[in-house]
């Protein structure tokens, strides 16, 4: 994460740290996908026993 600190950091390592940031913020954006399939097929199956 990018803190006050890094203000004097050089201007390619700060985007450097965006670019990392924004890889970060995809793998995040994958793993809750993929968390929102794996409960839409709990939610499937509970409904598919409820109709037992």
């Amino acid at each position: 994460m990018i803190s006050i600190e890094d203000a004097d950091l050089p201007k390619e390592m700060i985007e450097n740290r965006i670019k990392d940031t924004e890889k970060q913020i995809e793998r995040f954006e994958t793993f809750i996908e993929s968390l929102k399939l794996r409960k839409q097929k709990y939610e499937e199956k509970l409904a598919k026993m409820d109709g037992e």
